[in-house]
């Protein structure tokens, strides 16, 4: 008489476990491989946000800096105009 010693976990040559175990293996690691994935989609949309708003700083900067020449030129012509108003005067 046989006995089953391993509580009916292997059934003749043990090839139930192995088949088991080697799908848990290749679920895990799929399981390892998305969250990998995941994590690097989070960094690369983080980098991309950054880069993003570095940009847009950037521009408005140089829209700051347009906007002054403006002024400043707008006050030139400004007084240009109220010269020749004075001298006629």
């Amino acid at each position: 008489m046989r006995y089953n010693v391993g509580g009916g976990r292997e059934c003749g040559n043990g090839r139930p476990i192995k088949l088991v175990r080697n799908a848990a293996f290749a679920a895990a690691m799929v399981v390892v491989w998305w969250l990998l994935l995941r994590i690097r989609r989070r960094w690369r949309r983080r980098d991309r946000v950054v880069q993003l708003l570095r940009i847009i700083e950037e521009k408005d900067e140089k829209i700051i800096q347009l906007l002054n020449k403006i002024v400043q030129i707008n006050v030139l012509l400004s007084r240009r105009k109220a010269l020749p108003s004075k001298l006629a005067d």
